[in-house]
């Protein structure tokens, strides 16, 4: 096809998109244009300065607009806070509702299409004065749409869906949250008890009936700031039980309002049981919530707002939320920021001094002393050891009276920031003679003392051999090529010749089962550790190590890829006293370890079916 073929048919393709994009947009906007000359209204919701909802059976409710997008509510009860959202999405669809299709100029029998008792009834007025109502009477043979008739004029259809959108009940229309405003985000918590007879109640002590305890007050500086407990002491608090608390009430939901309560006692809210005062970032004014008794219909809590004379119903979980105590929500753990994002870790105990840098890459390392081998499952169980120290108690006294100027342990913990860091220290007392009451105080890292359970302390007296792996040798199995064996000085050497394993030493020997290679690969593949060695003396006469028990070395080789050695591995004498347990070294890393026993029973046994081939022939 020549070339001008090829350009009269593109342009003739890129007409036909064009056109094909023109009809589809002009019959959208004829759609639109339908839609729009179908529209009962010509002005939009912000028009609209009130609206009445009367449904059956129920008793009007009347708001106006005070500003775009803001509602009042004036009937049945001045006092009733409105719903901003639901009163929006109502004037809306109220402003933008369609007549589907239009039956009838007039309607003689209004009963035959559920407008003699209409379900609902719309009186809205606009700014211009101008009003309007609209019944609402059954749904249509199809029941996709209802009846409906402005001004007790003609007859038409409305979708059922904008229908439901102006059918709204009180329950509905009305603010059903805890706080006036969902988007605000809490800054301060106060919780306060009430004295009301219950002898078991927080509080009691020597105060009558509709006394306050002393109040706890929670309270943090911005959203991204942690929670710090200012009252009845000033401490840390625990965040994940503050922030569950602040996130109950700011999201909490009212249920079965009581309008006009006649007495607040048969709610138990004269006097209430507990105060809630909470103060947000967008108003920042005090907003007043008592807790009184149980609804025993719906086993919720009955509650109220200060300034408001409804009584309502909430869900019960806030109650499990509330301390029982001021200092049940004080932060226990030692380190009261979190440890995920730091970077760097300082860790001193006696003559042992480690740092621990979060690497973004590599993740964590040992730094000093380096430690080429270190294994970062170790450094998270140590990290997670940190975490969880907290307190049986608190006690009082500065940090010196303890020791703590001088601690047995100390752990600085840096982020991002250099001057973002947190220090805790141990020092450990040795109690009574008999050493029941020994154990440790600990100076969290916001500066107050407390008392914790030796074994915590315990889990974080370390140096850097215990970060050490404890993986002897790392090598795919499936790749070996190669195996060089010395057992109780006598040489072997396995070499893997078309998939299969071939005795080349000692010379005529031969192999009856091929798992006995692939067992003693698998064992070395997998072998770690018992333990390392605190020192090494350097001196291998003195771990049984010249001439070494065993000797491994595989050579293995991927896929078209070089020859790589792993090895030597030597296992030597039985480690100290110890029945079950070998001394070790490996290539490649420094130090003395110890293997467990069976690695050498494994060897000795797999290797009971390498023999002398009778024939001479391997």
């Amino acid at each position: 096809m020549s070339f001008r073929s090829t350009a009269i048919l593109l342009a003739v393709l890129l007409a036909l998109c064009a056109a094909f994009w023109g009809i589809k947009k002009a019959g959208e906007r004829k759609v639109r244009r339908v839609a729009e000359a179908r529209r009962l209204f010509d002005f939009g919701p912000e028009a609209l300065r009130s609206i009445t909802v009367d449904r059956i059976n129920e008793e009007p409710t009347a708001a106006v607009q005070f500003e775009p997008g803001k509602w009042r509510i004036t009937e049945p009860d001045t006092e009733i806070r409105a719903s901003n959202e639901v009163w929006g999405r109502l004037a809306e669809n109220l402003a933008g509702l369609v007549n589907e299709h239009p039956l009838l100029d007039s309607v003689d029998d209004p009963a035959m299409y559920g407008l003699a008792e209409p379900i609902l009834e719309v009186r809205a007025e606009t700014e211009a004065g101008e009003s309007f109502s609209l019944r609402f009477g059954g749904l249509e043979p199809t029941r996709t749409l209802r009846y409906a008739q402005q001004d007790g004029a003609g007859l038409f259809l409305v979708n059922k869906d904008q229908f439901h959108e102006l059918n709204r009940e009180r329950a509905l229309l009305r603010h059903q949250f805890l706080i006036d405003d969902r988007e605000g985000n809490l800054l301060r918590v106060e919780l306060a008890h009430f004295w009301n007879g219950d002898e078991g109640a927080p509080g009691a002590e020597g105060r009558a009936i509709g006394d306050e305890s002393n109040p706890l007050i929670l309270v943090r500086d911005s959203t991204d700031a942690p929670w710090r407990m200012i009252a009845p002491i000033e401490a840390a608090a625990d965040q994940e039980k503050a922030e569950a608390l602040a996130n109950e009430i700011r999201g909490g939901r009212a249920s079965n309002f009581i309008d006009a309560p006649e007495h607040l006692s048969d709610y138990g809210l004269a006097p209430p049981r507990i105060r809630i005062t909470v103060v947000d970032d967008l108003k920042g004014e005090r907003q007043t919530l008592y807790l009184g008794g149980l609804d025993k219909r719906t086993s919720g809590i009955f509650a109220k707002h200060e300034k408001r004379p409804a009584v309502f119903v909430i869900e019960p979980h806030i109650t499990l939320l509330i301390p029982k105590k001021p200092l049940d929500i004080r932060e226990r753990r030692m380190l009261t920021r979190p440890v995920g994002e730091a970077v760097n870790i300082e860790y001193h105990h006696g003559t042992t001094h480690l740092t621990f840098t979060n690497d973004p890459e590599r993740g964590w390392g040992v730094s000093a002393p380096p430690l080429e081998d270190a294994e970062q499952g170790i450094i998270s169980i140590f990290i997670s050891a940190l975490i969880a120290v907290e307190a049986a108690e608190f006690v009082e006294g500065p940090p010196e009276d303890y020791g703590l100027d001088e601690p047995t342990i100390s752990v600085r913990i840096t982020h991002a920031a250099a001057e973002d860091s947190m220090t805790a220290r141990f020092r450990y007392v040795p109690g009574g003679e008999d050493g029941e009451d020994r154990w440790y105080a600990v100076q969290q890292d916001s500066g107050d003392v407390m008392r914790v359970d030796p074994r915590y302390a315990q889990t974080l007296i370390v140096d850097a051999t215990d970060f050490r792996s404890r993986r002897m040798l790392t090598f795919n199995r499936s790749e070996a090529v190669l195996l060089d064996l010395t057992f109780e000085e006598k040489a072997y050497r396995f070499e893997k010749a078309h998939g299969q394993w071939m005795v080349r030493l000692p010379e005529n020997w031969q192999l009856d089962n091929q798992s006995d290679v692939e067992r003693i690969l698998e064992i070395f593949s997998k072998l770690e550790a018992t333990d390392i060695e605190k020192t090494d003396s350097g001196d291998d006469t003195r771990y049984g190590l010249a001439p070494e028990t065993l000797r491994f070395e595989v050579t293995t080789r991927a896929d078209g890829g070089e020859d790589l050695s792993h090895g030597p591995l030597r296992v030597g004498g039985m480690a100290g006293v110890s029945l079950t347990e070998r001394y070790a070294r490996t290539a490649g890393r420094e130090g003395v370890f110890r293997v467990h026993q069976d690695v050498v029973t494994a060897v000795r046994y797999a290797l009971e079916g390498v023999r002398e081939a009778a024939d001479g022939i391997n």
